[in-house]
């Protein structure tokens, strides 16, 4: 058996050949041709999952959407709406006449009553009644109207929480992306305060060798060095943890390969922060939950005035088709013929006959036909029923006050659901304002101490300092770096809340 080089995969009679990686794997017999091709589709199928990305590097849009598209709550929500969209529907068709077939089947046995003929028999009788009826509503005191009405509040509602769900996972997928962001650029500059250390052990080295400085200069050095490379571990494990909780949020499953898109974030710091009032008017004119609330608040009221249609008469149309059928039933007819016949003798001679007519009955009996005995039983019936309730023990009353309490307790949620957008929005505004503070505090400090550290540096290699001074100052430098870093990516997710509570797009 030979098996051409350079394939992938090759199959003989009784074997499968496949070539992976570069690596020539031996002849796998037959039983096991679905375990690799399975493997070989879920390859294939993760291949699939990537080619949204770009070159498999996640954008902070397609972080999102799969978050959306995976998130099982708000696939929950999805599902709830259907059944809100299905409810009403049905409310809708509840306005339509129903019509409804059926058959009852009897037997009945000794003396009863012929459903068929209405006469009284002593014998078994089986006999089945078909019909076929029909109802509508005429009037219920608007019950139907109300109700369709209620039900699509209740459908724009459940879709307007469904956008407010989508709005926190989104707000959910930034902060986690931005943490993300934030740990790569803390990785970069702990990699950074490496290669300046060892850079500094290097020269350090040189200085020592030629005597100018103490070997304890060197020490302080290279113990600085290994502190530094900690820190980029840490760093490495801060960006690890990071990214398995924006994976985790994507229901991703967590992988070493991935990565997500750096954008320049530069030009997002700008100053110009809106006045409080200002966003809260925007946000409450374009929140779903502040619309979901007031639409709940509506579907409450509805739910008074269906309370009340229970004290209303109610009027119905209905009409009832029926006919009938017996294998018991027949058709007879009698038929009398008279005959001259001896009936006695006479009373005064015992030996004259009496002859008289003597009549002959004959029963012909014949089968009642199917197709006749229901034309000849069919019956139409129409009815109007009119309900009055006079006395229901209370049940009117009592959902008359619960629809009325329901009906405050929406009135509060609407309330509070603008009470809590008000205060999110104030607490956005004031952490926007006191990151922007902090963040040109940070820049200051930074350009401050970064002087500081390159005039100690100068002074190091020129031997007029000793190391410890050096490296206080370059600690100095690397927490007031790390502290910008901080500052920036605080003041940049602060700057995207505020835009999304102004209804701007939070994209990079």
């Amino acid at each position: 058996m030979k098996v051409k080089a350079g394939g992938k995969t090759a199959v003989t009679k009784n074997m499968i050949f496949v070539n992976y990686k570069g690596k020539c794997l031996k002849y796998l017999p037959i039983a096991k041709k679905l375990m690799v091709l399975g493997f070989l589709l879920v390859n294939y199928s993760m291949l699939l999952a990537q080619s949204d990305t770009i070159n498999g590097i996640w954008s902070l849009q397609q972080c999102i959407d799969r978050a959306f598209k995976e998130n099982i709550t708000l696939n929950q929500s999805l599902l709830g709406s259907d059944i809100n969209r299905l409810t009403l529907a049905q409310s809708k068709a509840n306005r339509l006449p129903n019509l409804n077939a059926g058959d009852t089947h009897i037997n009945n046995w000794g003396r009863s009553l012929n459903p068929l003929d209405y006469q009284y028999i002593n014998q078994s009788i089986s006999y089945d009644i078909p019909t076929l009826t029909s109802n509508v509503t005429l009037y219920n005191g608007s019950l139907i109207t109300n109700t369709i009405k209620q039900n699509k509040l209740n459908y724009d509602a459940g879709n307007l929480d469904v956008e407010a769900e989508k709005n926190a996972i989104e707000l959910t997928v930034l902060a986690d992306y931005m943490q993300v962001l934030l740990s790569y650029e803390q990785l970069d500059n702990t990699k950074a305060q490496v290669q300046v250390s060892l850079t500094q052990v290097n020269e350090t080295q040189k200085f020592v060798d030629a005597g100018k400085y103490p070997e304890s200069n060197l020490l302080q050095i290279k113990s600085q060095l290994a502190a530094d490379k900690l820190s980029e571990v840490n760093a490495e494990n801060q960006l690890q943890l990071a990214k398995v909780a924006l994976e985790q949020i994507m229901l991703l499953p967590v992988t070493d390969g991935f990565e997500v898109v750096k954008p320049d974030v530069s030009d997002i710091i700008q100053p110009g922060i809106q006045a409080t009032a200002n966003v809260y008017k925007v946000a409450e004119s374009f929140l779903p939950q502040i619309k979901s609330a007031a639409l709940k608040t509506q579907s409450a009221m509805f739910g008074i005035k269906i309370a009340r249609s229970q004290e209303i008469p109610n009027l119905v149309l209905g009409g009832t088709l029926k006919t009938g059928y017996s294998p018991d039933s027949y058709n007879t007819a009698t038929q009398t013929t008279y005959t001259e016949q001896p009936i006695g003798f006479l009373q005064s001679n015992n030996s004259d006959l009496v002859l008289g007519e003597v009549p002959n009955t004959i029963v012909d009996r014949q089968n009642y036909s199917f197709y006749n005995q229901l034309k000849n039983n069919f019956t139409q019936q129409v009815s109007l029923t009119l309900t009055v309730s006079i006395f229901n023990n209370k049940l009117a009353k009592t959902a008359i006050e619960k629809a009325k309490v329901n009906t405050e307790i929406a009135q509060l949620n609407e309330e509070g659901t603008k009470v809590s957008v008000r205060q999110s929005v104030e607490q956005a505004v004031t952490d926007e304002k006191a990151a922007e503070k902090q963040y040109i505090a940070s820049k200051e400090a930074y350009a401050s101490e970064e002087l500081t550290f390159h005039n100690m540096e100068i002074q190091f290699k020129a031997g007029k300092s000793d190391a410890t001074d050096f490296l206080v100052e370059k600690n100095n430098d690397e927490k007031a770096l790390a502290n910008l870093v901080l500052a920036k990516y605080n003041y940049i997710f602060k700057i995207k809340i505020v835009d999304f509570y102004l209804g701007k797009p939070i994209i990079f």
